[in-house]
Parts: structure tokens; C-alpha cells; sequence
């Protein structure tokens, strides 16, 4: 579906929205997360979905630029962390997990790197020592 059909299926969903006030919940029953809302609440997160799904996706990148949900939301909140929802973002390609793992860790090395530098530096300056002050203490005796 072309990006200026999306645009235009979420104007007419804003226009139907004519309460002043609509309200959004996320509910976290046990095992999912529930969308609570009035109708004009769902029909502005509709149209801020379609927006986001038009959205082109940046060069170099597998995202497009984040689209905000369209006002007057009352609230938009996660229930259990006061969390306020308020951005919608389109990703093309999702990374695979293992794929996620490598580069976690490769950049976790990358960040070690000077750490492990200077506990080596350290190390080897603390064996000297010891050793040079253990020569030390063998000509004391000779």
C-alpha cells in the first residue's frame, strides 16, 4: 500500500475521533500486555500506526525517523512503570539474536580493552617489584 493511501486512511481515522479526550491504558495481565481504550482513543493510535508505517526509512539505516501519537491522547501509560508512551518508530529488519549476542560482546571487548591494559601494566610492575625486592633481600645473605 502506497505511503499517501496510509496518510490519507489516518486523516479520516483523526476526523472520526471527535471526543476531546481520548484515553489509552497498557494493562499487564500475566502473560501479554492488554490496550485499554475509548474509541477515539484507538482511532488516534490507528492513525498514528498508519503514520508510522508510511514513514520512509532512513539511508543507512533499518529505521525511520519516529513519528509522535497524535494529540489530544489523555494518556498513552504503562501501568505498572508510569511509563508515558509517546513515540512510534517502523523497523524493517529486525537483528537476529544471536547476531545481537556478537556484537554485544564484541563492543563489551572493545570497552574492556584499556582496563585490561592496565591491570596487565600493573601486573607486570607489581611482579617486578616483588622479584627485584626478593633479589634484594638473596644478596643481603650472600
Amino acid at each position: 500500500m502506497e505511503a499517501d493511501k496510509l496518510i490519507d486512511i489516518a486523516t479520516t481515522l483523526e476526523t472520526e475521533a471527535i471526543e476531546s479526550k481520548s484515553q489509552i491504558k497498557c494493562r499487564k495481565p500475566q502473560h501479554c500486555a492488554v490496550l485499554t481504550a475509548n474509541r477515539s482513543g484507538f482511532l488516534r493510535l490507528a492513525a498514528s500506526c498508519l503514520r508510522a508505517a508510511a514513514e520512509p526509512i532512513m539511508e543507512a539505516d533499518c529505521r525511520s525517523k519516529p513519528v509522535e501519537i497524535i494529540s489530544p491522547h489523555d494518556q498513552v501509560v504503562d501501568a505498572d512503570s508510569d511509563v508515558v508512551i509517546c513515540l512510534l518508530q517502523r523497523m524493517e529488519t529486525w537483528p537476529e539474536l544471536n547476531e545481537y549476542i556478537e556484537a554485544r560482546k564484541k563492543r563489551a571487548l572493545k570497552n574492556d580493552r584499556p582496563a585490561i591494559l592496565a591491570c596487565g601494566i600493573l601486573g607486570f610492575a607489581l611482579l617486578f617489584v616483588i622479584v627485584t625486592g626478593i633479589m634484594t633481600i638473596m644478596q643481603w645473605f650472600r
